[in-house]
């Protein structure tokens, strides 16, 4: 009984520090994301005033 219940604990750990890893690997996703989000949005405001210099 004890042993199954260690073996349980274990198994617990082994599953939280996988989870831990993959959020770790989410939140580097979520970050790349962000950064890639904020150069396109760079580059659609350069769009923007490249338009409207030709406009011009």
């Amino acid at each position: 009984m004890l042993q199954k219940a260690l073996d349980l604990l274990a198994e617990s750990r082994r599953e939280t520090k996988r989870l831990q890893e993959a959020l770790r690997e989410q939140i580097e996703m979520t970050k790349e994301l962000k950064e890639a989000v904020a150069k396109q949005e760079e580059i659609v405001c350069e769009i923007g005033k490249q338009m409207v210099e030709i406009k011009d």
